[in-house]
């Protein structure tokens, strides 16, 4: 295959064996658009899969307080529940300083299991921590990789 991803085709013009380069472009723009359309299907089928479409909020609570923290909690009749607090820190130029949030979220799975994450948000990044979350208890060389 020639660099740069491009398929050719050596074809003959019928005219005493010289040849000329055709470039399979429409055949890979066809590719193309039906592995998009593959994906958009597939998306929408897992759209229509999920189960109670028409949830509803059944309890909401919000709160932002002058120091700049806030609480917020909500719940759904499909049993999603969301927790969060955070604080900002200002810093001591416009567009500088920090936010600190935690929080949680729990959803329970058609089988009936129940996932339940909780998380830090700070300059550190997100850190969630949860049963269904790996940790990684040594460091990673990505050298050695």
């Amino acid at each position: 295959m020639p660099s740069g991803g491009s398929v050719y085709n050596t074809a003959t013009d019928g005219s005493g064996g010289r040849q000329t380069t055709v470039q399979r472009t429409a055949q890979i723009a066809s590719h193309t658009a039906a592995m998009k359309l593959l994906i958009v299907l597939c998306l929408l089928a897992v759209a229509l899969a999920r189960p109670e479409r028409n949830a509803q909020v059944v309890s909401n609570f919000n709160e932002l307080r002058e120091d700049n923290s806030y609480d917020f909690q909500f719940e759904t009749s499909n049993n999603i529940l969301r927790e969060e607090s955070g604080l900002s820190y200002p810093g001591n130029e416009p567009e500088t300083g920090r936010y600190v949030q935690t929080g949680s979220y729990e959803f329970v799975h058609p089988d009936g299991t129940v996932t339940s994450i909780q998380f830090i948000a700070d300059e550190n990044g997100f850190r969630p921590l949860g049963a269904v979350i790996p940790q990684i208890t040594e460091q990673v060389n990505i050298q050695d990789a």
